[in-house]
């Protein structure tokens, strides 16, 4: 749940030297490059300088996201300023005073030092009015201090002040997220976002610094509105907050990509993927770095569900190693953590399946993929101890496994919920769905609960109790949750097969291929398969019998495989058993490719045209996503993709 982060712009006074004055005046203006060297200048003459000090420290945290020097400074310029000025006394520029708090309090929460950023609003408000009632409820959450916070947010949003009043309701819409009363939570993002979008009308304001920011508000109401499974609404509030830029990291498009990928609508998860990226290289430095995690990992969801198993390990990799600060946010460190391990984790399994396919076309590679396969099989150990570590938290888990709530493992989708039972263990887990199913007073969360406790039933032997609950859960889960149910399909599959029922066997996988055909390849599970052959030549017989040793395929009756072709061009396709045509390409020979090459390229895309979701992207676009393109260069792009928009649109100069 994003805050609203904001800044203050300093009133120049008479009495400075010439060089602070133009760092005052650069720094009024936005002129932040310049400001700096202003501020260096006034420094260099006087190491004491009282402004040279503030305006540093307000550039390296504002335009260079240093946050740390960026405290130095300003802790350095209140220090000069209570030494050299009575607080409170009008006479003294007390504007500059209450500047320096204000950005003191700002970069403290973005720092995450909660209790030193109540103790500067404190001593703000007792000095200055009007008080900051609103900003003090956010650190309040952040200590757990609820009880506080409400009182404090209650105040902000009657104090009669327009902006208190925005950000108490921003402050409220979180507080009920975090005691999860759904409707309430609903509510109070829902009134928040209108509130800021008749703002917005009013002020007509589009620049994403000082406009109204709608963006944060949208997001907000967006994840409230998933909270009460109203996703119709969820999309609509995240695309009000993407129709602007806006300088927060709420990105909206990140919202847009998780909703699209929950539903299996891959093509827009595309577009919107390309648009989250964008939203962020446009964002100053001091937000860029809040959410890149979060980006990362939810482009590493994307690439698990499209079989992309490299990309999306780097992705979540990233995520792990470079962890975003929370101090905007109401998730903590330890949720974000525990959502991207077990994503990682889900990724590397994913990896395994995938060079299992891959052994079985060429033997002379056998021994380096096996080698990286024992590499995913141990950072899966280190993956399964880290989430337990953080799942040893009992409302933490809790919070998991009740869908779309805020202070779980986030995010984490829903679909990815029952990998804990590997993790964590089938017992707990079953003890704390069960919780979880007593906690949850709304009856339409139960599908989400009968389709873990199938899974749990799948991992306990009792297949019968098993079939029961997916046969419940695929009647009742929302239609738009394409990937949880299709993950419901692939645990009865596995149950029917126990129970020795080949047809609903059959049946389940086929309603798995449909809706999600990469949970067979990320299950490890093997369709019964007649694979029908009619090639020529050594490429040809190379691929037919790479499908036939497959792990995804059991020679007996059921799906049907056929390959087709000759030594420049093969066939495939896959249909079910019901005659739905599943997966089908024709691959060409490429100039100068050897038999071995062609038939290991061409099982490579019949096992990805048949196990993955399709991106439909070019191996540019993806290296594009992944972050082969440097964040550097992206942020270079982007801003002057913006000056150039910006003389486009200008006036012209001169006759």
């Amino acid at each position: 749940m994003p805050a609203i982060s904001c800044h203050t712009t300093p009133t120049v006074d008479g009495r400075w030297n010439e060089a602070e004055r133009k760092a005052l005046e650069d720094y009024a203006e936005n002129h932040l490059v310049t400001a700096r060297t202003s501020a260096e200048e006034a420094l260099s003459q006087d190491p004491n300088s009282l402004p040279g000090h503030y305006i540093l420290g307000a550039v390296l945290f504002e335009n260079e996201g240093r946050h740390a020097r960026a405290m130095r400074h300003l802790g350095r310029a209140r220090e000069l300023y209570e030494a050299s000025f009575i607080v409170g006394d009008p006479n003294s520029p007390w504007q500059l005073h209450r500047d320096i708090l204000f950005s003191i309090q700002s970069l403290a929460g973005e720092l995450e030092n909660y209790e030193y950023r109540v103790e500067i609003l404190d001593y703000y408000n007792a000095v200055y009015d009007p008080d900051l009632m609103a900003q003090r409820a956010w650190p309040l959450m952040q200590l757990g201090r609820f009880d506080e916070a409400r009182e404090t947010t209650t105040i902000a949003i009657d104090s009669g002040d327009r902006w208190q009043h925005q950000l108490g309701l921003n402050a409220r819409c979180a507080l009920e997220g975090i005691a999860v009363e759904r409707e309430a939570w609903f509510e109070a993002c829902a009134e928040a976002l209108e509130f800021v979008e008749t703002m917005a009308t009013q002020d007509d304001q589009v620049d994403p610094e000082n406009g109204t920011n709608v963006a944060v508000h949208a997001y907000n109401a967006s994840e409230a509105a998933m909270g009460v499974l109203r996703f119709t609404e969820a999309e609509d509030f995240a695309g009000i907050g993407a129709r602007r830029l806006a300088f927060t990291p709420a990105n909206p498009w990140r919202m847009l990509v998780r909703l699209y990928t929950t539903q299996g609508r891959m093509s827009e998860a595309v577009s919107a993927l390309h648009e989250m990226r964008r939203w962020q290289a446009r964002q100053p430095p001091n937000l860029r770095d809040h959410d890149r995690a979060k980006t990362d990992t939810i482009l590493a969801i994307v690439l698990l569900v499209a079989g992309e198993s490299e990309a999306g390990r780097r992705a979540i990799e990233r995520a792990l190693d470079y962890p975003d600060r929370s101090g905007l946010t109401s998730t903590g460190t330890d949720e974000a953590l525990g959502g991207q391990s077990i994503i990682h984790r889900a990724i590397l399994q994913l990896e395994r399946e995938r060079l299992a396919e891959e052994a079985v076309t060429s033997e002379g590679t056998r021994l380096e993929r096996l080698q990286l396969r024992l590499t995913a099989i141990a950072e899966r150990l280190r993956d399964t101890e880290q989430t337990r570590n953080v799942a040893a938290n009992t409302e933490r888990l809790l919070l998991t496994i009740r869908p779309y709530t805020q202070g779980g493992f986030e995010p984490l989708p829903t679909w990815l919920v029952p990998e804990l039972i590997e993790i964590i263990g089938v017992g707990v887990f079953s003890v704390a769905l069960e919780l979880a199913r007593e906690a949850e007073s709304d009856p339409q969360f139960d599908s989400y609960f009968n389709a873990y406790e199938a899974e749990v039933s799948l991992h306990q032997r009792n297949f019968s109790r098993c079939i029961e609950l997916v046969t419940v859960a695929r009647q009742e889960l929302p239609t738009v949750e394409r990937l949880l149910r299709a993950r419901v399909a692939a645990v009865g599959a596995q149950c029917a097969q126990r129970e020795h029922n080949e047809e609903q066997e059959l049946a389940y996988l086929a309603e798995a291929m449909n809706e999600d055909p990469g949970v067979v390849r990320r299950f490890g599970l093997s369709l019964p398969a007649t694979i029908e052959v009619n090639v020529n030549g050594e490429a040809g017989e190379q691929v037919a019998k790479s499908i036939r040793r497959s792990p995804r395929f059991q020679n007996e009756s059921g799906f049907f495989v056929t390959v087709s072709g000759g030594d420049n061009e093969l066939r495939f396709s896959l249909a079910s058993p019901y005659g739905d045509q599943l997966a089908q390409a024709i691959v060409l020979r490429e100039e100068e490719e050897n038999d071995d090459d062609f038939a290991s390229r061409t099982s490579a895309i019949f096992h990805q045209q048949a196990f993955a979701m399709p991106l439909n992207i070019s191996s540019q676009d993806l290296n594009s996503l992944d972050g082969h393109v440097t964040y550097n260069r992206e942020d270079a792009r982007e801003q002057m993709n913006d000056l150039l928009e910006g003389v486009m649109d200008s006036e012209p100069i001169g006759p």
